[in-house]
Order: C-alpha cells, then sequence, then structure tokens
C-alpha cells in the first residue's frame, strides 16, 4: 500500500513539474463557453451559472479562483488557485468549469507518443 502511495505521490509531483503556466481561463456553463479571459490583466466576473446560481471569479497575478458561490457545498472555493495548463475548478451544482489553457507548447507540435 505505501508503494502505491509513494507512487502516486511522484506521478503528481511530476505532472505538476512539467505543467506550463496557462494564458486563458475558459468558462463553461453547462458545456458552453461563454467566456476566455487573459491570465495576464487582473480582473473580477460574477459568473451566472445554470439555473440562476452565481459564482465570483478573481483572476489576479497570473492566477484565477472563485471567492464567492452561493451553491450548497461551495466546493469550487475550497480547491483554490489554478495557473497551470490543464488546471480547472468545477462547479457542479451550477455547472460551471474554469479550465486553464494556453500554456507554451513543444516546438515539434508533439504532445505525446504512445507505443
Amino acid at each position: 500500500m505505501a508503494v502505491v502511495i509513494l507512487f502516486s505521490l511522484l506521478i503528481y509531483g511530476f505532472q505538476r513539474n512539467i505543467a506550463d503556466n496557462g494564458s486563458y481561463a475558459v468558462i463553461k456553463v453547462d458545456g458552453t463557453e461563454i467566456s476566455r479571459l487573459s491570465l495576464s490583466e487582473d480582473r473580477e466576473m460574477d459568473i451566472e451559472g445554470f439555473d440562476g446560481g452565481f459564482n465570483h471569479l478573481i483572476i489576479k497575478n497570473g492566477a484565477c479562483y472563485v471567492s464567492e458561490a452561493d451553491c450548497p457545498d461551495k466546493l469550487c472555493q475550497k480547491q483554490g488557485k489554478i495557473s497551470r495548463d490543464g488546471e480547472s475548478v468545477i462547479c457542479l451544482p451550477h455547472r460551471v468549469v474554469i479550465t486553464i489553457e494556453g500554456g507554451e507548447k513543444n516546438s515539434d507540435g508533439v504532445d505525446a507518443i504512445v507505443k
């Protein structure tokens, strides 16, 4: 069991270190993209979620996070700041997904090679 946990932590740490900082926060509500915001400029935005709920998004210092929400569990607030390509904050009750995109790509255009 300890070997599995150690292996999982190594993979997590490796992925964290190789991920590039993202350029944009892509906001989707119920699967539809509603906004694409640059992480390079600080701003705040209220996101109207599914069925009238709201999430307050803050972009500051190249990272974004949900500072306030009216969902019952508030898990989206607890997910913290995101700034790396591929990271996301999800609010299931409001069907809001905020994903970081636009990290630097390899110069050869290859994401992965599978054998």
